[in-house]
């Protein structure tokens, strides 16, 4: 049993954002019910990664949920979110902001309906602000959190992080609010909207103290920490490159004291870290002169051995090969109706008492409409079959 078995929640998102909430509250043991539109489906239904005509991108982040479709656009439509609304827990959604309440199906009709509702609306700027109407992806994200124009190399142009960080991080955040948000109404009998920006859960990576108490606006350091010196990727002798972390003196001397150079930390250019921040390009020269003596894979291990914060650069192929990463279960195998079997990624929560669940299909599109509309509403299947033909659903 999921610590929230029991809760049951309508999923009205798509593409990214959204589904990440969505998939770890499935995952937590939630009753979550996905509706898309009838025709097009979800975003990531279309993406490029197929086998068997489907996504894996959206048998990833949907695996495990029933699936049902309504055409939202419509008032029928409308009305059947409507009536659905009392029986659930909690309702998700990442449309821009404005689309529900212009079809009547917004927190403030919804609450109405269902006071104990919790409602988490995600999207790239927010359910209010003057920049609240415009569209949000990840590289908008991005782009208007600060995070691009310090992402990269100085001479290069700026660069967006190589992962969906915005859509991820949007998607946990609102599952850290909506988990909140039922513990609150625990208390008091009532639920709330949670309101998630990605600009704004973007904007809390960004070190806002380097710009209010020193006013310095960031930039492109490549792997540089501007902050912390050394904090790089160090080359090595078989084309490839390691991490060398030092974020304290004490490191620093260690570090120094396994190349065979102990005065470096003696060094008036290096002494404490501001220093080794202000000169780190003869910092830089002088342990990437040492560090080219050894493979990657040798050089991690000496400074492993000796306790230096350090790490192979790896690909995905080598990161899912590792020992450790087999035994935290973070690749694992589940039975896809349409893919068959299929690795997909394991939850990065691990509970002791209340395991997560991480198997079970991804829905067909409208897979689940019979089931569904006759539990929640107790539509028969002639009732079901009028709504597909009008194709509201």
């Amino acid at each position: 049993m999921g610590p929230l078995e029991g809760v049951k929640v309508l999923d009205l998102t798509r593409a990214v954002a959204g589904p990440v909430c969505a998939f770890f509250l499935t995952l937590m043991g939630a009753e979550v019910v996905k509706v898309e539109h009838p025709k097009y489906g979800d975003d990531t239904r279309h993406f490029a990664c197929q086998r068997n005509g489907v996504s894996g991108q959206f048998v990833a982040l949907n695996r495990g949920r029933k699936g049902i479709t309504i055409d939202m656009t419509k008032p029928e439509g409308q009305e059947l979110i409507r009536k659905m609304v009392p029986q659930f827990d909690v309702l998700v959604e990442n449309f821009q902001p404005g689309t529900l309440k212009k079809w009547g199906i917004d927190y403030e009709v919804l609450k109405e309906i269902n006071p104990r509702l919790i409602m988490c609306c995600m999207s790239g700027f927010g359910q209010y602000g003057s920049m609240s109407q415009l569209p949000g992806y990840d590289i908008v994200g991005q782009a208007m959190s600060g995070i691009m124009e310090t992402n990269g190399w100085p001479d290069g142009p700026p660069t967006k992080v190589g992962c969906l960080i915005g859509d991820q991080s949007t998607g946990m955040t609102g599952l850290a609010g909506v988990l909140a948000a039922l513990y609150s109404r625990e208390k008091t009998g009532k639920g709330q909207l949670i309101d998630i920006s990605m600009q704004d859960v973007l904007i809390q990576y960004y070190d806002i103290p380097t710009y209010t108490l020193l006013g310095y606006k960031g930039g492109r350091t490549g792997n540089r920490l501007p902050t912390i010196a050394p904090f790089d990727t160090y080359p090595t002798k078989d084309g490839r490159w390691a991490i060398i972390a030092c974020a304290n003196n004490n490191l620093f001397e260690k570090l120094c004291s396994v190349m065979g150079k102990p005065e470096l930390a003696q060094d008036e250019r290096f002494a404490t870290n501001p220093k080794r921040v202000e000169n780190v390009e003869a910092m830089t020269e002088a342990i990437s002169s040492w560090s080219k003596r050894f493979t990657m894979n040798e050089l991690s291990g000496l400074l492993v051995k000796n306790g230096i914060p350090t790490a192979p650069i790896m690909n995905i192929e080598e990161v899912l090969n590792l020992p450790h990463v087999k035994e935290r279960e973070m690749l694992i195998e589940l039975e896809d109706s349409t893919m068959g079997k299929v690795q997909m990624v394991g939850s990065s929560i691990k509970m002791m008492g209340t395991p997560l669940n991480p198997y079970g299909s991804a829905p067909k599109l409208g897979e689940h409409n019979e089931e569904v509309f006759g539990r929640y509403l107790g539509l028969g299947k002639d009732e079901v079959s009028e709504l597909k033909a009008k194709e509201i659903i």
